[in-house]
């Protein structure tokens, strides 16, 4: 602080209260010429003091500026103290005002940050799978190969399976063929009984009027004879079936005299005119009864 400021802060101190008697005092100091004043005693302390006022008068008006000072010196450091406050608080409304501005896009950024990580998320487990592919293509030729055995395999267990079912069917499609055809020979061998006096042909060309056909003494399991077409074709290499009881005499008490048998599927035809498909599987055998050979079922009689 140099002489100019000190004497601008002087300048604008207070005036100082003047002291009191002063006045009175300095009269009496002043001695004006051809007056004679009254001699009084003053001690010698006055004088000194007389001396020393105006310096004293100086260091209280020195005093009294630098405590002006002084207290425009706090007055200054709390105002700058409070301008830095103002300053800081501005700057914090700043910063707050700044960062509310920011905070959608601090939003934006966040939502982009989780995007970008599902993304990572999604890329690792695509990554997993395409080394799981990868893995899978390895053995694909193998499991190709491994494929296509069990498939020529349940192939040719279907074919076989399916050439059994034919074969069932075939054999069961002539087996009632077969039953069929004895049963047109009963009948046949009955209708003749009744123009011959109740006697059954004694052979199978005897009747060949009540035959349609010579195709029903044919059976079509019998693939070692020839069917025919035409009754002078019919021999022994195109009759599949055995005359079991010829020119046999219809009895009325004995049903169960087997008349007709195929060789082939073990049918009978009776001479009742039924038929009994493979009775041997059933128990049922042929025995000669009263010099006749008869259906004997051992358990429950003849099978109707």
């Amino acid at each position: 602080m140099n002489h100019e400021e000190i004497e601008r802060l002087l300048r604008k101190a207070p005036p100082m209260p003047v002291p009191v008697g002063l006045r009175e005092r300095l009269k009496d100091d002043i001695s004006l010429p051809g007056l004679t004043p009254k001699a009084r005693w003053q001690p010698e302390e006055s004088s000194w003091f007389k001396r020393c006022a105006p310096a004293l008068s100086f260091g209280a008006f020195l005093v009294v500026g630098l405590a002006i000072i002084v207290a425009q010196s706090v007055s200054i450091t709390k105002a700058r103290q409070a301008n830095r406050d103002v300053t800081s608080q501005s700057g914090a409304k700043a910063a707050l005002s700044e960062l509310s501005r920011a905070e959608p896009q601090f939003v934006l950024a966040g939502q982009e940050l989780e995007r970008l990580r599902k993304e990572n998320a999604e890329l690792r487990s695509l990554q997993t799978e395409v080394i799981q592919l990868r893995t899978e293509l390895v053995v694909l030729p193998q499991l190709r190969a491994e494929n296509q055995k069990l498939r020529a395999e349940l192939d040719s267990m279907h074919s076989s399976a399916a050439d059994n079912s034919l074969v069932k069917a075939r054999q069961k499609a002539e087996s009632i063929k077969c039953v069929n055809n004895l049963k047109n020979i009963g009948l046949a061998a009955r209708i003749y009984a009744t123009n011959h006096e109740d006697e059954f042909p004694p052979d199978f060309l005897s009747m060949k009027d009540e035959l349609s056909t010579p195709k029903l003494l044919h059976c079509p399991g019998d693939i070692g004879k020839t069917e025919v077409s035409d009754w002078s074709e019919l021999g022994p290499e195109s009759n599949s079936y055995e005359m079991i009881s010829p020119s046999l005499k219809i009895s009325d008490q004995e049903p169960n005299v087997v008349f007709v048998r195929c060789p082939v599927h073990g049918h009978v035809c009776l001479s009742d005119g039924s038929v009994h498909q493979n009775p041997e599987q059933r128990g049922g055998s042929i025995l000669l009864k009263n010099g006749r050979p008869s259906l004997v079922y051992p358990t429950q009689g003849t099978f109707q």
